[in-house]
């Protein structure tokens, strides 16, 4: 579990394909090719899309369905579950951009109103790595399940 039920999501975006399997709660970034993000390693100069807010699996995509098709609403053949909110690698993601919201995906300490970055692989850290971008701060200190309820701003 990545992310906690808390969400109060004020923006959110779906304008992105994630080529990648991964989970919901990490950070992902604006890619080199168009309607693409992605997660990655270094997050030097990289320009934060928003946190994902579900699953992306490898499941089966509809051999007649091209990944840059328009007509294509995330449906397989090899159905994602509906209830767990995924999608298949190379889907329509859900990423949030600005809100209140509850992660495990964090690096490090955190202290509540600390300044929060985009960390190593999709990864929120107290502690600015060079050239990181700032995607909010943090409204609690981590729990003991290791969640931070941060507020999203990017």
């Amino acid at each position: 579990m990545a992310l906690n039920a808390h969400q109060k999501i004020v923006s959110d975006d779906i304008n992105y394909r994630l080529a990648a399997a991964s989970e919901r709660g990490v950070v992902c970034t604006v890619a080199s090719t168009a309607g693409q993000c992605e997660v990655i390693a270094d997050p030097s100069g990289a320009r934060v899309a928003g946190i994902l807010m579900m699953d992306v699996v490898s499941k089966a995509v509809p051999s007649n369905l091209a990944l840059d098709s328009e007509l294509d609403t995330g449906t397989s053949t090899e159905q994602p579950n509906p209830q767990k909110n995924e999608t298949y690698v190379g889907g329509v993601v859900r990423l949030a951009r600005k809100g209140e919201l509850v992660t495990d995906q964090i690096s490090g300490a955190v202290a509540a109103g600390d300044s929060l970055y985009l960390a190593a692989s999709g990864q929120i850290s107290a502690t600015q790595a060079t050239g990181a971008q700032a995607i909010g701060f943090a409204l609690d200190a981590k729990d003991s399940d290791g969640f931070v309820k941060l507020f999203l701003d990017c």
